[in-house]
């Protein structure tokens, strides 16, 4: 089964829209994601990128994009109450469930219940609600949530993200290569395939960073 690391943040619109479809490409494609929750404005920041929030043309422009990508998967996305919101304890509950099997299920349902239901993702009653939904212990996350131990596993994941050269969400990383966006999960599909040569798309990354191609 070929591994893909899949860097989000419930924040993004398109990292949702790919949580909804993840567990159908996952069977489809024979893929198991390793998932890699990391915050987008550290992200941001780390690269000196301006998010769309605060481009009045961009922001114009992802709102109406992010309804023609929800329309052509078939769902309902009008949005969370509030945006931007706090997500960073929506990513610590997928560090606290990351070993469980229901994992994935669980981060499609933060998505799904974010942008399509409205559901505050800030709110750890919404939270503890949501992990119950799928079968999984919501209690006491006032306390787990806090555990130095899963704020320093999305602090690693985002250093990961770093050293790949992850700038934004959703970006899937098949060993080194990477694919940015919900709109380039078919371009993964067909490397997984074999239908892309990944040579070529790997040798004008590295020449775009300014470095050569490993001996």
């Amino acid at each position: 089964m070929t591994e893909v690391r899949f860097f989000f943040d419930f924040l993004s619109p398109y990292s949702c829209l790919a949580l909804l479809r993840a567990e159908a490409f996952e069977r489809e494609h024979g893929v198991r994601f390793l998932l890699r929750p990391v915050p987008l404005g550290t992200l941001l920041n780390h690269h000196e990128i301006k998010g769309a929030g605060i481009v009045p043309a961009k922001r114009a422009y992802v709102a109406a994009d992010i309804q023609r990508v929800a329309e052509l998967q078939g769902v309902s996305f009008p949005g969370p109450a509030v945006h931007p919101f706090m997500s960073f304890d929506a990513l610590r509950v997928v560090v606290l469930f990351l070993e469980d099997p229901r994992c994935l299920e669980l981060c499609r349902e933060l998505a799904r219940e974010c942008w399509c239901d409205g559901a505050d993702l800030a709110d750890r009653e919404v939270l503890a609600r949501i992990i119950e939904s799928v079968g999984l212990d919501g209690s006491d996350l006032d306390t787990r949530l806090l555990n130095r131990d899963i704020k320093r596993f999305v602090r690693t994941y985002t250093a990961e993200a770093f050293e790949l050269g992850v700038f934004g969400v959703p970006t899937f990383a098949l060993d080194e290569e990477l694919f940015w966006g919900q709109d380039r999960m078919d371009s993964l599909a067909s490397r997984i395939a074999g239908d892309l040569s990944s040579p070529k798309a790997i040798a004008a990354e590295m020449l775009a960073r300014g470095t050569s191609l490993p001996s």
